[in-house]
């Protein structure tokens, strides 16, 4: 059962917490401007676990194996991050990232398929966060049927060993 309560979580857990892991990722990395990363991810990565909620909510995903909803997730991922480079980038012009002179790039530098692989890692906890918020929000609730009964362990456990 998706509710405006609960999209509306997603979106604010998904930006909240993807923020500053790019944040770290920047920091890190060798031209990763020192961390800085601009306000305008907050959305994008909102946008994210919005659409990872919309998708655990049908059974033909969240019924797969966790490699098949992780690739999947990651590829909702790729295609969120093009629309808003396109629209954000491109069209406005406000540069905020470009992977031109990347390998596995698109031609307009808005995604890589090389971050791709990071989404796809990085979804077994995105799923994970997504099933403790339906979980929270149930239970807040007084919603029969709400259970929890897996770890984020157990979520990578089922992508290393495809379950």
């Amino acid at each position: 059962m998706i509710t405006r309560v609960k999209l509306l979580a997603y979106f604010i857990v998904g930006g909240l917490m993807a923020y500053p892991i790019e944040g770290y990722w920047r920091l890190l990395t060798p031209g990763g401007n020192g961390g800085w990363v601009s306000i305008h991810m907050l959305p994008i990565y909102g946008i994210c676990l919005l659409g990872v909620g919309i998708l655990t909510s049908y059974s033909w995903f969240y019924n797969r194996k966790m490699w098949q909803q992780s690739l999947l997730g990651a590829l909702m991922v790729l295609v969120v991050e093009y629309v808003a480079g396109m629209v954000l980038n491109v069209w406005l012009g406000l540069a905020i990232w470009c992977y031109l002179g990347m390998p596995f790039t698109d031609p307009h530098g808005q995604v890589t398929f090389i971050f791709g692989f990071f989404w796809f890692l990085l979804m077994p906890f995105a799923i994970w966060m997504e099933d403790k918020i339906t979980w929270m929000y149930m239970t807040a609730n007084g919603i029969e049927g709400a259970t929890w009964n897996y770890t984020l362990w157990q979520a990578y456990r089922d992508l290393l060993t495809g379950r």
